[in-house]
């Protein structure tokens, strides 16, 4: 807790010496960071990822992912879900491309080791709210490797209507996408970032169990219209010519 804290009074100073930059705060827990940012949402969330549970720091910063994984990046999925206008950045303790993929899925834009010099945290910063990806080389490679690889086997989806998890805000962008409309045409329409617009989207696959959204589209039009072919078919045979 000690180091965590240490960490965190050192981003306070070095973020808050960035010009248009402001550090928000430090939070410990998923909690204590809703707490924080009940007023509104950071424009990017800092997450500190080292090996134990994840300390959330917000500044114009977002939340925590777990060196060992699954708990943090939880934490990450619900908090961008809860604020999917702010972008994620993570400063990371641990060097492992599979966290760096899993961390990529859930819309992290920045991946910065603490050994990294100041500048390039400051960069990442300043990229994410560009919507830049700043990911270092090295693991690059090896992440991609394992995103595409995923990607190529989507999970079965759970019983029931798909569409029934989508939150109000992804069903219209599905909604808006399923009239054919691009996504900066769904930005210009909704009145979202193009950023906002593809972390719904990226919400939208993972929910529905598929790798595209053209198949999202389809489940859609599936689900509002499943009238069998046949059944609209003879419809239209009874009625007169």
């Amino acid at each position: 807790m000690e180091d965590q804290l240490a960490v965190a009074q050192a981003l306070s100073h070095l973020l808050s010496a960035t010009p248009g930059l402001v550090f928000v705060g430090h939070a410990a827990s998923e909690r204590a960071l809703v707490e924080l940012l009940a007023t509104g949402p950071a424009d990017v969330l800092l997450i500190d990822i080292d090996g134990r549970p994840a300390t959330d720091i917000a500044t114009d910063a977002r939340p925590p992912t777990d060196a060992r994984g699954t708990s943090a990046l939880d934490v990450a999925d619900r908090l961008a879900r809860r604020w999917p206008d702010s972008r994620l950045v993570v400063l990371a303790g641990v060097h492992d491309e599979r966290l760096l993929a899993d961390a990529v899925r859930i819309g992290v834009l920045g991946w910065v080791p603490k050994t990294a010099d100041p500048a390039d945290l400051v960069a990442a910063v300043h990229g994410a709210l560009r919507g830049e990806t700043h990911v270092p080389p090295d693991l690059l490679t090896g992440a991609l490797r394992r995103i595409v690889a995923a990607g190529t086997a989507a999970p079965a989806a759970p019983p029931g209507n798909p569409l029934d998890r989508l939150t109000p805000r992804e069903r219209d962008v599905l909604d808006a996408m399923a009239q054919g409309r691009s996504r900066s045409d769904v930005a210009r329409w909704l009145g979202m970032s193009p950023h906002t617009v593809r972390t719904h989207v990226q919400n939208i696959l993972r929910t529905l169990g598929v790798d595209s959204a053209a198949a999202a589209v389809a489940v859609a039009r599936h689900r509002a219209d499943p009238v069998p072919d046949t059944a609209t078919r003879t419809d239209r045979s009874d009625r007169p010519g």
